[in-house]
């Protein structure tokens, strides 16, 4: 047995996937495994404007198109149904139109037996943004009849033809190249076609790199004629952004800026400013930043609107929102898997009374890799510095945060110390878009305390968040002596 049918879900028409475990041969997903393993060591990021200084005077490289989806592995054999899967998670698709034109091919060339390397992607709409591998996951997962039926198969490399192994392709894979054009074809518009490239000098790559880019394309990949050795280059993103606050920590005997939390704002309204947050930003911070940035802030530090924290749990200070910093980033994300629109919180600053008020959640693409790049202090807010039409060409107010009545209750957990004290932990979830749907609250009780009730409220956007912030306040708040009722 190749793949596991009781782990495939049918979706649509033909269509069925196995999010998990759909390969159920340990020989193929162990061969497929070490091959996407020997790759991923195999790739580097090159910047643009690296590219010359990397490839001049190298006399033939190959280039092929970037796709922005899925990549997989594809596996045919005459005897059972073609299919897709990625390893080592074994998460399978089976009934693609892409698969079933892709099978008939190798069928054509009297092939019997075959596993290649390929990208599963959605193709561009004119006037629409580039569908990345949220589109691929919305399709895939969608049971809208025909959806996932728009998913295309481009193919990159061959690991297996007709019981030959062909992984080791050093000097070899200009023939393997052609061999995936004579089977497939190189037709792009088709569902399943031999990935778009070629052969040019190492002078030249630039140029194809633009474009590909002026096509629309995501970036390219190149790798050298004879050695698996790939860089992958894609333009880099520069967004202007608000400091909006910072969490600091220690590193080699130093307190500094471990990371930013940023945004964009929309025009000024009576007399208030409000901010979509963005990111959150520590890579790109060198030392004497982090340290210089941290005496800067510091000093600006304004009550928080919420508790939010880190993933290490390090408070998020809020700021005056004054210093502008140049963000890089490789892509814009614009939709969740189930096809709406990313999300962010919101903040609106009152510059008359110096505090942020929570303003609810609004559409804001999340940037791919952000990164501190530097401070813009020749830019200010006030001048629109740091605009939201950077991310969104048209942006509307997020809608006021509605508190529903309406609450689920996650978990409780109650412990007493002695008669007069208890602490008490609450999660919970509200409905609602436009809330924070979780909330962590921890109340600390003592007859005999000068101030005898404590309460302390976080808030989550997601499950995973908010259990890490309830089991954090048990294990910070719960020591010896108290037992849990």
């Amino acid at each position: 047995m190749v793949i596991d049918n009781s782990k495939f879900v049918k979706k649509s028409g033909n269509y069925s996937i196995a999010q998990t475990d759909g390969v159920a041969d340990p020989i193929l997903l162990g061969t497929a495994t070490k091959y996407e393993e020997a790759l991923s060591r195999s790739f580097k990021a090159l910047a643009p404007g690296d590219v010359s200084q990397r490839y001049a005077g190298v006399q033939r490289v190959h280039w092929s198109e970037k796709y922005d989806g899925e990549g997989v592995l594809f596996f045919y054999d005459e005897a059972v149904e073609a299919f897709t899967f990625s390893a080592p998670s074994g998460r399978a698709r089976i009934g693609l139109k892409a698969l079933q034109d892709a099978a008939n091919a190798l069928k054509k060339k009297g092939i019997k037996k075959a596993l290649f390397r390929g990208e599963l992607y959605l193709p561009t709409e004119k006037g629409k943004p580039r569908p990345g591998i949220a589109g691929v996951t919305h399709a895939s997962f969608s049971t809208e009849q025909g959806l996932a039926d728009n998913l295309r198969l481009a193919l990159l490399d061959i690991l297996m033809l007709s019981g030959k192994d062909q992984r080791e392709d050093e000097g070899t894979f200009e023939a393997e190249w052609d061999t995936l054009a004579e089977i497939f074809g190189e037709d792009s518009n088709l569902s399943v076609h031999r990935a778009r490239g070629g052969w040019c000098s190492g002078n030249d790559v630039e140029q194809m790199f633009e474009q590909v880019l002026t096509e629309g394309g995501e970036g390219i990949v190149v790798r050298n004629e004879k050695e698996r050795d790939f860089s992958k280059i894609k333009p880099r993103l520069t967004i202007d952004a608000a400091i909006m606050g910072y969490v600091e920590g220690s590193f080699d005997g130093k307190i500094g800026v471990r990371n930013l939390l940023v945004g964009l704002t929309y025009p000024e309204k009576d007399g208030e400013t409000v901010y979509q947050s963005l990111a959150r930003i520590g890579s790109g911070l060198d030392d004497k930043t982090s340290v210089d940035l941290l005496v800067k802030l510091q000093g600006m530090k304004v009550a928080p609107p919420v508790l939010l924290n880190d993933s290490e749990g390090r408070e998020v200070h809020f700021v005056k929102p004054e210093l502008i910093v140049e963000v890089e980033g490789e892509d814009w994300i614009h939709q969740r898997t189930d096809g709406r629109p990313v999300r962010s919180q919101a903040f609106s600053w009152n510059e008359k009374n110096g505090e942020w008020i929570y303003a609810g959640v609004g559409p804001c693409p999340r940037l791919v890799f952000p990164a501190f790049s530097k401070l813009r202090e020749d830019k200010s807010i006030g001048a629109g510095g740091a605009r939201i039409a950077q991310a969104l060409e048209t942006a509307t107010l997020p809608p006021e945060p509605v508190e529903l009545s309406e609450t689920e209750m996650v978990e409780r957990q109650v412990y007493r110390k002695g008669k007069d004290a208890v602490r008490k932990f609450i999660l919970a979830k509200r409905g609602g878009e436009d809330t924070l749907p979780y909330i962590v609250c921890f109340t600390d009780f003592s007859a005999g305390r000068k101030e005898p009730l404590k309460v302390s409220t976080e808030y989550a956007l997601n499950e995973k968040r908010a259990g890490e912030l309830f089991e954090a306040a048990v294990k910070e708040n719960v020591k010896k002596g108290w037992e849990k009722q």
